[in-house]
C-alpha cells in the first residue's frame, strides 16, 4: 500500500500487530493499528453598491424591492459580490480531500478545513469504564468472525455494543476496518452505539474503512450520511481518513463524493459548522 502501510515514530505496521491481534481476543483487547499515511498532494459581473447598504440585485428588475435579498456581509470583499464556487470537476486529477473541500464550498456556500480529532474532545464520545470492561473476548471474536447472528443473541442478552478496549477502538471501528458490512449495518442500527468516536490516535471509525485495500463505498455512504463531519477530522498525525485512501482509487472517491453531495448538508448544523469553518486571515 505504498508509504500508507509505513508506520512512522518508530509504531510497528499493522501486519506486525495481527499476533498481537490474535492474542488480545483472549483479553478483549485488540491493538490493531493501522498504519499512517504520506500525504498527497461563469461567474456573474461584480455589482458595485454603496458602502451603508450592500443589496443584491434581483435579476428581474419587476421584482419588488422588499423582496430583493440582502447578502451576507461575510461574502462581501470590498463592495464586490463574490460569484458562488462551480462545482468541482470529477476528472480533475486532485486528492479527494481537496475534491471534497471544493463540493462543499460549492454546494453549501462556504469553507470548511479540517481539525484534529484530539481537539475535538467535546465533540467525540468518550469511553466510560462500563464501555470498556464490556469489550469482552466474547464479542470481540463475534465482530472479527462476521457473526451477526451471535452478535445480535449477545445484544438481545444484554450485551453492550457501544464497548471499546484500552486504546479508545471500538467494535464499530474493527468492523468498518475489516469491511464488514453486515457488521456495519446492524452496529449504525443500534441506538447506544456512537459512530462519533476515535480512538487514541485519532483514527475514527472512518479512517478504518478508508484504510481497506478495496473502497468501502457503502459503509463511507453510511457515515456520510450519518456523521459527514468525520470526513473533516484529522489523526494526532494530522491524516484524514482520506489519506488512507490509495491514490489509484482517487477518481473512485471523487465520484463517490460528488454522488452523495446531498449528505453533506449534514455540515449545516450550526455546531457541526462552527468547529471546521476554516478562519478568516486578514
Amino acid at each position: 500500500m505504498t508509504g500508507c502501510q509505513e508506520k512512522q515514530n518508530g509504531e510497528p505496521s499493522y501486519e506486525s500487530t495481527k499476533t498481537n491481534e490474535i492474542a488480545g481476543a483472549s483479553s478483549g483487547e485488540t491493538s490493531d493499528t493501522i498504519a499512517a499515511p504520506i500525504s498527497s498532494t461563469s461567474e456573474k459581473a461584480a455589482h458595485e453598491v454603496p458602502a451603508t447598504v450592500t443589496q443584491v440585485s434581483s435579476d428581474d428588475e419587476s421584482e419588488p424591492r422588499s423582496e430583493r435579498r440582502y447578502s451576507n456581509q461575510q461574502e462581501i470583499t470590498k463592495g464586490i459580490i463574490q460569484p458562488p464556487a462551480p462545482l468541482p470537476n470529477v476528472d480533475e486529477n486532485i486528492n479527494p480531500d481537496e475534491f471534497l473541500l471544493k463540493l462543499v464550498d460549492a454546494h453549501l456556500g462556504y469553507k470548511l478545513e479540517p481539525k484534529k480529532a484530539l481537539e475535538l474532545k467535546s465533540f467525540l464520545y468518550k469511553a466510560t469504564d462500563e464501555n470498556i470492561a464490556a469489550y469482552t473476548s466474547e464479542v470481540v471474536t463475534a465482530v472479527r468472525n462476521e457473526e451477526l447472528d451471535h452478535l445480535r443473541h449477545m445484544e438481545q442478552n444484554g450485551q453492550d455494543l457501544n464497548c471499546f478496549n484500552r486504546f479508545g477502538e471500538s467494535l464499530l471501528s474493527l468492523a468498518c476496518r475489516r469491511g464488514f458490512e453486515s457488521i456495519v449495518r446492524y452496529l449504525l442500527d443500534q441506538p447506544k452505539v456512537n459512530l462519533r468516536h476515535s480512538d487514541d490516535c485519532g483514527r475514527t471509525p472512518l479512517h478504518d474503512a478508508c484504510w481497506h485495500p478495496v473502497p468501502q463505498l457503502t459503509i463511507c455512504k453510511w457515515i456520510l450520511e450519518e456523521e459527514p463531519a468525520l470526513f473533516f477530522i484529522t489523526d494526532r498525525r494530522g491524516c484524514t481518513a482520506f489519506q488512507y485512501a490509495r491514490p489509484e482509487h482517487w477518481p473512485i472517491w471523487r465520484k463517490f463524493l460528488m454522488d452523495n453531495r446531498d449528505s453533506l448538508d449534514g455540515l449545516k448544523d450550526p455546531a457541526v459548522r462552527g468547529m471546521f469553518t476554516k478562519a478568516l486571515v486578514h
